[in-house]
């Protein structure tokens, strides 16, 4: 037989964890906004540029930071042409 104690508690860890994966969906959401923006940017920048366009799918796979590093790259090229 369950104690109120550990029912409790029981209750208090499943609002945590509710808690905590509603933060990390959150989380996800807003990186995968912020992907598909650098995504348009890239391609907008090839375009510029005349360069063939990276297809969505391994830009996709690539990690946010490194994402980033290729609009910032491709940013620079456009502003030194």
């Amino acid at each position: 037989m369950l104690k109120q104690s550990d029912i409790e508690r029981e209750r208090y860890e499943a609002r945590l964890k509710a808690e905590r994966d509603r933060g990390s969906s959150l989380l996800a959401a807003e990186q995968r906004g912020e992907q598909r923006t650098l995504i348009r940017y890239v391609h907008l920048f090839q375009d510029m540029l005349k360069c063939p366009r990276t297809a969505p799918e391994t830009l996709l796979a690539l990690p946010l930071a490194e994402l980033q590093a290729l609009a910032d790259q491709l940013e620079a090229e456009l502003r030194r042409t």
